[in-house]
């Protein structure tokens, strides 16, 4: 299935443009439409997704078309996750609005006993998402996707047990389980193919241990044991910086001049720090403290 993103400034040039589409994304928020016009849209297509992004329209505004959008029949609100509390209130139903920073990692909403929506941002509306369905349904819990993508409908609990998944496409998913896993009523085996990042697994599995979590995994990866019935110890936790954002401003002091980051671990377990062999194997300069990197030209 196809989602088409509509933001004809016309609604009538709107509708026509809906006519024979099985899903569609309501651009509001680049488009002149009143509440009447909110309501004609959505009340004559059953699958469309309201979307009004801010900067443009003020949000009492930006409330009263999505609450009538709602109101008309919309099947999806996208909201960002930044968004007021006057934005969020109008939502009828439990639904995360997953950004870049991940789709996956919102699938503990499968611990909760109420159907919870999904909805992707950005790049991730085009990332697979059909792999998770399965193993989640294995864990006793509802999953249905939109022909393989977001959004996705996910209604738990999971009750934890053993179930097997697929890494080659994210990470993520596997970190979601492991996130979840901790509190679910019994204990958990998790096997895992083709595992493509275990770096940041790896990642996971250390924050998990520093919440006083039970977890042990095979040295391959491809084995996780979980105990159930686990509680999260309340601790101070220091997030360190990203290494994947952070190489797009090294390689620019490594070509421009200068710049440093902070808050970057050079002991990291984040792959993405081999920018700094890259670069000085490309002839700049490094110099590494404790919490930051200098990169400059040579």
């Amino acid at each position: 299935m196809i989602c088409v993103s509509i933001a004809e400034k016309s609604t009538k040039k709107s509708l026509e443009v809906l006519k024979g589409l099985n899903f569609a994304e309501i651009r509001l928020d680049k488009m002149s439409v009143t509440v009447d016009d909110v309501r004609k849209i959505f009340s004559q297509h059953p699958r469309l997704i309201a979307t009004c992004r801010p900067g443009v329209i003020e949000d009492k505004k930006r409330k009263l078309l999505l609450e009538e959008a709602i109101s008309a029949g919309a099947a999806f609100v996208d909201l960002e996750l930044e968004a007021s509390d006057v934005l969020i209130s109008c939502i009828p139903c439990p639904l995360f609005v997953c950004d870049q920073d991940g789709f996956s990692n919102h699938l503990v909403a499968a611990l909760f006993d109420e159907e919870i929506t999904l909805v992707a941002d950005g790049s991730l509306k085009h990332r697979p998402v059909g792999m998770m369905e399965k193993p989640l349904r294995s864990l006793g819990a509802f999953c249905s996707s939109t022909c393989g993508f977001p959004p996705m409908i996910v209604k738990g609990p999971i009750r934890g047990g053993k179930t097997e998944i697929d890494g080659s496409i994210s990470s993520q998913f596997l970190t979601g389980l492991l996130m979840a896993f901790p509190v679910c009523g019994v204990d958990s085996e998790l096997k895992v193919r083709n595992l493509k990042s275990k770096p940041y697994v790896s990642i996971t599995v250390d924050l998990l241990k520093h919440f006083q979590i039970d977890i042990s995994l095979s040295e391959d990866f491809n084995k996780f044991f979980i105990k159930g019935n686990q509680i999260y110890k309340n601790k101070s936790c220091c997030v360190e910086g990203d290494w994947s954002a952070a190489s797009f401003l090294l390689v620019g002091g490594a070509l421009c001049g200068s710049v440093t980051v902070k808050r970057l671990l050079r002991n990291s377990s984040q792959a993405d720090k081999r920018i700094c062999d890259v670069l000085e194997m490309a002839g700049a300069h490094i110099n590494v403290t404790e919490d930051k990197i200098n990169v400059e030209m040579e």
